[in-house]
This record gives structure tokens, sequence and C-alpha cells, in this order.
């Protein structure tokens, strides 16, 4: 059975239509997205379970808990209990 997953990082002046990336796996398919804004990110995000079939979003240290909790309870996040939501602990920038 194939997983599908997907990674989402914020850094200035990013675009998740030109930041993007698949990297395809014999078990696994990562969708790799790059955002500048919380809100961007939801979007990402809504797309990675409702279009993707992610079942697992990490997300990287710059959302801080502000971002995380924006994606954790986001509407399509939310109603989706498979699809758990992490973020790594270091970074330098935050948004």
């Amino acid at each position: 059975m194939k997983f599908n997953a997907g990674f989402i990082y914020v850094a200035p002046n990013c675009d998740p239509k030109q930041q993007n990336a698949v990297i395809p796996g014999e078990s696994i398919d990562l969708y790799v997205y790059g955002c500048s804004t919380y809100s961007q990110a939801e979007v990402v995000a809504k797309s990675l379970v409702e279009e993707k079939g992610c079942t697992a979003i990490e997300l990287c240290a710059g959302f801080g808990n502000d971002g995380i909790a924006r994606i954790q309870t986001a509407q399509h996040v939310r109603h989706s209990p498979a699809v758990p939501v992490h973020c790594h602990a270091d970074i330098r920038y935050r948004i």
C-alpha cells in the first residue's frame, strides 16, 4: 500500500505554485510546498488532504505555535482524524 505525506515549509517570498515538488518512492510519495504565509499553508494543507490523499503533514518549525494551531484546527484537517500534523523543533525564521 502506498502512503502519501506532505511537508510544508515557510520562508519569505515563497509561492506554493512555484516552490513545490513531489518526491516519489516505492512506498511513499512526499509532496513538498513552500509558503510565505499561514494562509497559503492552510490552502496547501487542504489540497494535500483532499486532492493528494495525504495521511500525514509535517510542518517546518518556522510555523511556530500559532502556525501549527492554524493548520491543526483548519476545517479540512480537523475533520480528517487520520491526518496527524507534526512540527520540527528548531528554526531560525518565523513569520
